[in-house]
């Protein structure tokens, strides 16, 4: 009996795929998935999972009330898995380590997922949580703690890099003289050298004359070791809600995340350059960006109102104005 034959899904995930290269995170992702593989089909060998074996699972996790875009995570996870199965290929760089105990790699589509205009932050969210900086009383860090916070709102809105990522940011990392910031990911293990706004550099600089940690962000006074966000999980986001309240947001939709500075930022690039929104938040496809992170109507509008309008479309604001001549009037078909 072949490899293929005996093997499940976890089995082969289990022996091949997981690694000492994936993140804890990315591991209980993928176990996650298994979870609803085994519970959905029959948990068949490899080699029995074909397109209709897949297309079963996705009509019943649909029909479970799972949103298209949780089917959509899962059946990456599980795609993923099953192309390392697959054959090699020279088509794609990462594929040529395939291990070829399929013939072929089934395949199912994605599901439509309807797009949401992502939540970004305005002038007014901005300042009023920049004043609202002053009310922090965490982290004890040994500095001035309204600098620690308007400092990672500033970097966040300029960057837009992912919590976990400006938390564990060291000083090492940033040439204030260059303007430059060196950009580890947890998330995807990319290092990217990204450009700092002026802004950025000089409360970077205020941030740097009140700590002696090589931590650009240290949570306690002896901190030199990276953070680890879940131990100040709690104490993180109720100073974020306490700066909320104290900038006079105390809406519930007012409500405004790390991670949607991350969007802020997107957006705000995207409109002069979609290219540069990609490369700021170091996505592998525009269409990424795009999707999940830029909030375009407000460009889209400026574009649409920019558009000349044929004189027979404008009317004077005055009643009393004459009719636009009658040859400038566009006819339609009946």
């Amino acid at each position: 009996m072949s490899v293929a034959e005996s093997m499940t899904l976890r089995d082969c995930f289990e022996r091949f795929y997981r690694s000492d290269e994936l993140l804890p995170r990315t591991i209980e992702a993928y176990q996650n998935t298994l979870k609803h593989w085994e519970r959905i089909t029959s948990n068949p060998p490899v080699a029995h999972i074909d397109n209709a074996v897949l297309r079963d699972f996705k009509v019943q996790f649909l029909a479970e009330g799972k949103s298209p875009a949780t089917f959509n995570k899962n059946r990456q996870h599980i795609l993923s898995v099953l192309n390392l199965l697959g054959p090699p290929s020279h088509a794609r760089e990462r594929d040529r380590e395939n291990l070829g105990l399929l013939t072929a790699v089934p395949y199912v589509r994605k599901a439509r997922e309807s797009e949401k205009r992502p939540v970004v932050y305005d002038d007014r969210h901005v300042d009023a949580l920049y004043a609202g900086c002053a009310a922090a009383t965490w982290p004890r860090y040994g500095g001035e703690i309204a600098i620690w916070w308007r400092t990672a709102i500033v970097l966040g809105f300029n960057v837009g890099a992912r919590r976990n990522d400006w938390l564990s940011l060291q000083w090492s990392a940033i040439d204030l003289d260059r303007r430059e910031l060196t950009l580890h990911q947890g998330k995807t293990r990319k290092v990217r050298v990204l450009p700092l706004h002026s802004t950025a550099v000089e409360h970077l600089r205020s941030l740097r004359s009140e700590t002696a940690s090589p931590l650009v962000f240290p949570t306690r006074p002896d901190a030199a070791a990276p953070v680890v966000v879940e131990r100040f999980k709690t104490s993180l986001y109720r100073t974020w809600r306490a700066i909320h309240r104290a900038g006079g947001l105390t809406d519930p939709a007012d409500y405004r995340t790390f991670h949607q500075l991350r969007a802020t930022c997107a957006t705000n690039l995207w409109e002069s350059n979609p290219g540069h929104a990609q490369q700021m938040l170091c996505h592998s496809s525009a269409e990424t960006t795009r999707r999940h992170y830029a909030h375009t109507d407000p460009g889209l509008r400026r574009a649409v109102d920019a558009i000349q309008q044929p004189a027979a479309f404008v009317r004077g604001e005055d009643p009393g104005d004459p009719p636009p001549p009658p040859d400038m009037i566009l006819k339609f078909p009946a």
